[in-house]
């Protein structure tokens, strides 16, 4: 797996097509001047075979010495050739406003002007990801990879708390028309999943001790599974949160669970940096569900030195009859 780093100069802008005031809960999307926030993208379609492709994203907005900078880290896995394809790009930010309207946008401009600019852009009716990606195993033609996602107009969008500490909020599962086009090509109507983490000196600090696992997980009923959750070397596994969607994106009573880790760790070797726990138990009562939760693959990290972390494919197995019980996408960190 390679990864292509960039420096550039960071634009951070909103652009709001009207100067209605949004809810207080949507607010909650947008960054902050003084705090550190994550937005987590990820989603999953089908290429021309039916076969699935896993997209992640993480953007992230730090504040250090007084100045702010900005990640954007891409993935997408491909099970036609199980071919893992990655993109960064890492910028400073001279100046950051919030003017908190829709549509919410994130500019990382090229470096010059053969560069490729990246971009994340949030619209009550839509969403737009344009990126560029690479892969060790398999090159891509040079260009762009764009996601694209057509919902219904959202008047206010609905956000679930995930939890107090850190701060942390998903927007309910949107039924969208997602499209990856440029370099990849797939498409898909599913489940648009978006999250936004804020206080993420909080986070950072409990995976200097643990491992700190965000899952997304699509399950056959249609329903959706949220979990965030620590796993120490013990093998301890500590639930910070769990939430739970019915089929139409609404949230539902938050389920009893139980989460073990399964030891493979032969399975976790190779170019991975970090021994991370990928095999898991997870157990929810009153849905009648006991499953084998393991990676699509398991060399899926997002290699940033001691700052890499794990962003990949997932799917869900019955632990009796193995059978497929869903599918999802997984983010791991460790510092």
């Amino acid at each position: 797996m390679r990864n292509c780093f960039f420096a550039a100069a960071f634009v951070f802008s909103f652009i709001g097509c009207t100067t209605s005031r949004i809810p207080e809960k949507e607010a909650l999307l947008f960054p902050e001047a003084d705090t550190g926030k994550w937005w987590i993208v990820n989603t999953i379609l089908q290429d021309r075979n039916g076969k699935d492709v896993h997209f992640n994203s993480l953007v992230s907005i730090d504040k250090a010495g007084g100045k702010n900078y900005a990640a954007c880290f891409v993935s997408v896995w491909s099970e036609m050739d199980s071919t893992y394809y990655t993109g960064t790009r890492i910028a400073g930010i001279p100046e950051m406003k919030s003017y908190k309207k829709f549509p919410l946008r994130i500019g990382f401009p090229g470096k010059d002007s053969l560069a490729m600019e990246w971009s994340l852009v949030l619209k009550r009716n839509g969403l737009n990801f344009l990126t560029s990606l690479n892969s060790k195993t398999k090159a891509l033609p040079e260009g762009y990879t764009e996601l694209s996602a057509g919902f219904d107009k959202q008047k206010s969008f609905a956000v679930s708390t995930i939890s107090a500490s850190p701060e942390a909020w998903a927007v309910n599962p949107i039924r969208a028309d997602v499209k990856l086009r440029g370099n990849m090509q797939s498409s898909a109507v599913n489940k648009l999943l978006v999250r936004v983490f804020s206080d993420k000196e909080i986070l950072l600090k409990k995976s200097s001790g643990t491992y700190v696992h965000w899952l997304d997980l699509g399950l056959q009923s249609g329903k959706h599974l949220s979990i965030l959750f620590s796993t120490d070397a013990a093998s301890n596994i500590k639930t910070e949160a769990v939430l739970l969607w019915d089929g139409q994106g609404n949230i539902m009573a938050r389920p009893q669970i139980t989460l073990q880790k399964i030891s493979n760790d032969n399975m976790q070797a190779g170019l991975l940096t970090k021994q991370y726990p990928l095999f898991l138990s997870v157990i929810l009562p009153e849905l009648h569900l006991d499953i084998l939760l393991r990676p699509r693959m398991a060399e899926q990290e997002i290699t940033a030195n001691k700052n890499s972390f794990w962003m990949g494919a997932v799917e869900a197995l019955d632990s009796q009859t193995n059978q497929s019980m869903g599918k999802g996408n997984m983010y791991i960190f460790k510092q």
